[in-house]
């Protein structure tokens, strides 16, 4: 095949351009990479080409700067080391960083232009144009400001993948899905880093389960391989927590490999899996069937439940056993109020608002059952007087309830979200006036893949006409739910603060100003810039 077909001229070109920085990196040397987007939302956003991931280096992204320093031209060189995948940025700290990057962005190069609409929103560190590692930086000169916890290794799947599935396959999710995340716009964990300023190393990919062997509907060799590739490409959170004490640990850059988790006291570990554990099993009407039909069969509810929970307990003991100590996991929302139930595969009756019906109360009572499941062996662990382990549970069920229902999440008082209710034909079982609530953006993630290679105009117009509208004919990005079963932007933005206030009760960090009333306004000025 020829090779015009892999690489073209300007590949080549930047290929000898950036030669010599890239083999003096490779050496030692890291960097700080600007990520940034184009605040132009609109037909003639840069965002869908922006978002396309580097077609010459696996892992590797285009839309970021190197920073340049204050004084001069030259590219700014970190100085410190890797301490268990984070990098430890001596005599820096964040705010002359963020300049740093505010500079290179709003200067551009001579062969990658920038445009006034650009903005930061990250910064990695990396060793050069050609490696598609980067590190999350830990800029030490500010730890003074932070609490007790001063960097987190969180472990997820699509509800909190900032792009590492799109970054390692180039496939998907294209835009609108916003630089490889899997909604609309940034998500929690970004919110998160931005408004507690604490470095997240993040293990977290679409599709990924609790462990790859999970599957129990495998009848026939076709179901084998599908099963097979989707455990290769999205992997699972063992897999992932295996990886991060095998091959991340380190006092020294690698130079040696460590055994203990080297800041153990500072380090927080977040876990939210388990919901591909069940979504998996919907795909086909026989599996739904059966898994409601019989709980405690190989591949029933409580079985597949079961065998979620534990497979988080022993992912937690792999990581104290390595002296990890202060853990954080998230439960699941109730599946019976969001877009899945009008999506999975359950054909049991003739009506269709039956059978949706049905659906909701099923999944509900799982799913309620998982989480209670998840508390008592969260509690029984915790409780071990050989473990010494701080073992928090965010109720995310409870709080995505109140979310629902227009209740504060602490008070249980009325409160206006800001949310544009996209209420479905089908009423949730059980409650008066209150809808299952459907999703914005109608198109898959082929149609995204699709368009986005055609162009930037292209992708913008497919996405508006696949989303749904607000009154003055723009998009509503103030919707609960972007597509099924992800929420929007503007719902992150909500669960990050969900997040924010147990680091605070716990506290992991810092108290902060923050309440419902300011992170609203805070919530919507991130959404409409």
């Amino acid at each position: 095949m020829h090779i015009k077909k892999f690489i073209n001229f300007k590949n080549i070109f930047f290929l000898c351009f950036f030669m010599k920085y890239s083999v003096a990196a490779i050496a030692a040397n890291y960097y700080m990479a600007c990520y940034y987007y184009d605040t132009n939302r609109g037909e003639n956003s840069h965002n869908p080409s922006l978002m396309k991931a580097s077609t010459l280096i696996p892992g590797a992204m285009t839309n970021y700067f190197w920073a340049i320093d204050l004084n001069n031209s030259s590219y700014v060189q970190l100085n410190g080391k890797i301490v268990d995948g984070f990098y430890y940025a001596e005599g820096l700290n964040y705010e002359t960083a963020k300049e740093q990057c505010q500079k290179a962005i709003t200067q551009g190069t001579f062969f990658w232009k920038s445009n006034k609409s650009y903005k930061l929103y990250d910064i990695k560190a990396s060793r050069s144009n050609y490696d598609g590692f980067e590190y999350p930086i830990r800029f030490k000169k500010d730890d003074s400001t932070k609490g007790n916890i001063k960097q987190i290794v969180l472990f997820g799947d699509s509800l909190s993948d900032s792009g590492n599935l799109k970054r390692w396959t180039k496939v998907m999710p294209f835009y609108p899905f916003w630089y490889g995340r899997f909604s609309d716009g940034f998500i929690w964990n970004d919110y998160l880093k931005k408004l507690a300023h604490l470095p997240i190393l993040n293990f977290s990919f679409g599709g990924a389960k609790t462990e790859g062997n999970n599957n129990f509907y495998i009848k026939d060799f076709m179901d084998y391989i599908i099963s097979f590739g989707r455990n290769i490409v999205t992997g699972s959170s063992r897999d992932y927590i295996n990886s991060y004490v095998n091959n991340y640990l380190t006092n020294d850059s690698y130079i040696n490999k460590s055994y203990y988790i080297s800041n153990p006291e500072e380090t927080l570990f977040i876990l939210w899996i388990g919901a591909n554990d069940y979504i998996s099993t919907f795909e086909q009407t026989m599996y739904s069937e059966d898994f409601f039909k019989y709980p405690d069969s190989i591949n029933g509810s409580r079985t597949v439940s079961k065998r979620a929970v534990d497979n988080i307990i022993s992912q937690i003991k792999t990581l104290s056993d390595r002296g990890g100590r202060h853990f954080l996991v998230l439960n699941l929302p109730d599946f019976g109020k969001t877009p899945l139930t009008l999506d999975m595969k359950f054909d049991k009756n003739l009506d269709d608002k039956t059978d949706k019906q049905e659906f909701s109360v099923n999944i509900s009572n799982v799913i309620s059952f998982y989480n209670q499941y998840l508390k008592r062996e969260l509690d029984n662990m915790e409780n071990n007087p050989y473990q010494n382990l701080n073992i928090s549970l965010l109720d995310v069920n409870k709080n995505f309830n109140s979310l629902l229902d227009g209740k504060d999440i602490f008070t249980n008082q009325d409160f206006n979200y800001g949310f544009t209710k996209l209420d479905s034909i089908y009423p949730i079982p059980g409650e008066t006036e209150k809808f299952i609530q459907d999703y914005c953006y109608k198109g898959s993630y082929l149609t995204a893949s699709k368009n986005s290679i055609k162009g930037d105009k292209s992708a913008y117009q497919s996405a508006y006409n696949n989303s749904c509208k607000a009154k003055d004919g723009t998009v509503d990005r103030f919707a609960i739910f972007c597509n099924s079963p992800h929420p929007t932007s503007y719902t992150h933005c909500w669960i990050s603060y969900m997040v924010i206030h147990k680091l605070e009760e716990e506290k992991f960090i810092p108290k902060t100003d923050y309440n419902m009333e300011n992170i609203r306004e805070y919530c919507q000025r991130q959404i409409n810039i």
